[in-house]
């Protein structure tokens, strides 16, 4: 989904309280290629303002299995936000958002739990959460 809102599309997050997300962000790509690249069939893109995806999904929107991923564009960055979802975790997809750009993920769950990824060129630069001492790993950790 792409968010058809007029401006900052990460108000929600700068206001809302959500307990599992992960937030990948892409520079100078349209929203469809980051989630094309993140292995969305570009068939199930639609757009959709909040109040249309939020009726027309409902509950489906938090589902851990098969999220919905949203999305937006914040200045030069593009970003997919997954309810409940994690596939921006995934070095591989990771790899494949950061091809010819960088890219960089954010997650949070409960536990608490944070987790940062950076990625440029297809390499991951630098990977830690918090659930252990931060140990940070990737091509240039520092």
């Amino acid at each position: 989904m792409t968010s058809t809102e007029i401006g900052r599309g990460l108000d929600l997050f700068r206001e809302g309280d959500f307990p599992i997300y992960t937030l990948t962000f892409v520079r100078d790509l349209p929203p469809a290629e980051l989630l094309t690249r993140m292995g969305v069939d570009p068939e199930t893109l639609a757009l959709r303002d909040a109040i249309d995806l939020s009726d027309d999904l409902g509950d489906d929107l938090l589902d851990d299995e098969e999220p919905v991923v949203t999305s937006g564009i914040d200045g030069s960055w593009a970003w997919a936000w997954e309810q409940g979802g994690v596939h921006g975790l995934d070095e591989r997809i990771l790899s494949h958002v950061s091809m010819g750009t960088e890219a960089v993920v954010l997650h949070y769950n409960e536990k608490p739990m944070h987790w940062f990824k950076y990625a440029v060129g297809g390499e991951i630069i630098v990977d830690f959460h918090t659930l252990q001492a931060i140990e940070p790993a990737g091509q240039d950790p520092a």
